[in-house]
């Protein structure tokens, strides 16, 4: 990987005077040529060439005319650049001893130097060849599992510079180099306590997070900024809109281009490859084990231990999220990886062959918790999961509970993401008549109903359900079901009289309802058995 602003840094860096840069900045280099005399250019390459070479190509596909060059007159007028469907592909890099045109190409690097032409290429084909060596090796990384230290440590010689991750929370995730406490005071707290003040990233989180999905590669670590009094280069990582990792790198005095195209690169692999280990260094197997012994007995000796272990009694109350992925997808250790990245708000864990998150809240972080439980069912409906979640306000020796809820959610209306609240009645009911005859406990004006339902057509089970879930509001039940409030009415009229069902009182509503939601959950599995 090659870009316009890792090229200028290298000639700022060999102290090679810059004459003219591309108006296109966003240019990436596949690869680095000299060029010669018939050569077949091609996009995406750089080419380097002398500044005779250069005026010779413009002649060669021009009949534009040039200004002096190397002490010679050449016919008046203005350099014309090199453009329309006979200008060469790729772009160019010219070195010079100083002469040139008084005009550059909109896609050419220029610059003086007294080194030989072929002496830069060298140079710049090694820088390129070390930035391929580094792309190289964080794929070998990423696919070992490697952490985040081992990616940082492997980036440091190419980012030359102290740097180091966060998450959301400003939890300190790995870091690498050093600098001294004067040089930079951010660097040497965060270090220090493993959070940053949080004030130096007001301006960065107060930005919009763009829209998923996303197209553009740099579009997942699109917002950079640099605090110059800080001298910090602070790059947000975003992932399906979802703010994940903050990048920090203390740069100094020094000018670099290149560094946001590095941080961006970096980023990506982190996003795109197979794994990243688990980032609290602990093992996901270790995890998933804690949680299980938590889950399986509230009583045991070193319930307390594990609970503390885990960082569970900073909070008073928990909720769960259950979580189905369907179809091929990346391993399930690398997904729990991902989540835990995205997510540090959350405990993630496998038990019984299932996903659940489990997220703590107190009374003064309520709002910030209901927006992170948002966050993360939005990520899943971007995921293609289903999912159920539980009630809140469980004490932590309730988990069990709370996991088993939002298991009966997902199970019951995962596709649509269902909470228990709304899988509660069916719950009960499902969990009453599996132990108890239905057609025993169900008046025979209910049965008539269903039966002629079944026999001559009709589908007033459909109607009655949906006019008592929606609390017999008639315009609800009209809009849901595509049907006109008094059509809705009429037909509600007719079933009452044919059938001698009563819903003036409210018991008599509330016993109904339990048994629509229950022949509608018999009719439903029915469909799926054929």
């Amino acid at each position: 990987m090659l870009t316009t602003g890792l090229v200028i840094d290298f000639f700022r860096e060999y102290g090679l005077d810059i004459l003219n840069i591309p108006q296109n900045r966003e240019q990436d280099f596949e690869n680095v040529r000299l060029y010669y005399t018939g050569i077949q250019t091609k996009p995406g390459s750089l080419y380097l060439m002398t500044a005779k070479e250069y005026i010779k190509l413009g002649r060669s596909i021009s009949d534009g005319v040039y200004e002096k060059m190397s002490g010679r007159d050449e016919p008046a007028g203005a350099y014309e650049k090199m453009s329309g469907r006979d200008a060469p592909a790729g772009a160019f890099c010219v070195v010079t001893d100083g002469d040139g045109p008084a005009v550059w190409d909109e896609r050419c690097f220029a610059v003086s130097t007294s080194r030989p032409a072929a002496e830069v290429f060298a140079l710049l084909q090694e820088r390129f060849e070390a930035l391929a060596r580094w792309d190289q090796t964080l794929s070998e990384l990423l696919l070992r599992d490697a952490s985040l230290q081992e990616l940082l440590e492997c980036s440091a010689p190419v980012l030359k510079a102290p740097c180091f991750l966060q998450d959301v929370n400003f939890n300190l995730l790995a870091a690498c180099g050093q600098v001294r406490k004067e040089e930079n005071a951010f660097f040497y707290e965060t270090l220090r306590s493993g959070r940053a003040p949080s004030g130096l990233f007001t301006q960065l989180l107060s930005m919009s997070q763009p829209e998923p999905p996303y197209t553009s590669p740099k579009a997942i670590s699109s917002k950079v900024k640099n605090l110059s009094d800080q001298r910090v280069l602070i790059a947000d990582c975003c992932v399906h809109g979802v703010s994940a990792l903050h990048f920090c790198l203390y740069y100094g005095k020094e000018r670099r281009e290149g560094l946001p195209d590095l941080i961006v690169h970096l980023m990506q692999r982190m996003e795109t490859g197979p794994s990243v280990r688990c980032l609290s260094g602990k093992s996901t197997d270790l995890h998933d084990e804690l949680f299980a012994k938590l889950l399986e007995d509230n009583q045991a000796p070193d319930f307390d231990e594990i609970c503390s272990t885990l960082g569970l009694f900073r909070f008073q109350h928990f909720m769960a999220i259950c979580m189905d992925f369907k179809g091929p997808c990346i391993d399930p250790a690398s997904r729990l990886t991902r989540l835990r990245a995205l997510y540090p708000r959350f405990w993630f864990f496998h038990y019984h062959k299932r996903l659940y998150a489990v997220l703590g809240s107190n009374p003064q972080t309520k709002e910030t918790d209901t927006q992170a439980k948002i966050s993360l069912l939005k990520q899943l409906q971007l995921l293609g999961a289903s999912y159920g979640s539980s009630l809140d306000q469980f004490s932590v020796k309730a988990l069990s509970a709370a996991c088993h809820q939002a298991f009966i959610a997902q199970k019951m209306d995962g596709e649509h993401g269902a909470s228990y609240a709304d899988v509660l009645v069916r719950h009960m009911v499902c969990d009453f008549f599996e132990r108890y005859a239905f057609d025993d406990y169900c008046p025979e004006n209910f049965l008539r109903l269903l039966e002629d339902d079944r026999t001559e057509g009709t589908d007033n089970l459909t109607l009655l359900g949906a006019y008592l879930s929606n609390n017999c509001n008639a315009t609800q039940v009209g809009r849901i079901l595509h049907m006109h409030r008094n059509n809705v009415l009429y037909r509600i009229g007719r079933i009452r009289g044919k059938y001698g069902i009563d819903l003036t009182e409210e018991k008599s509503r509330l016993m109904l309802w339990i048994l629509t939601e229950k022949a509608l959950e018999d009719r439903e599995q029915g469909i799926k058995s054929d």
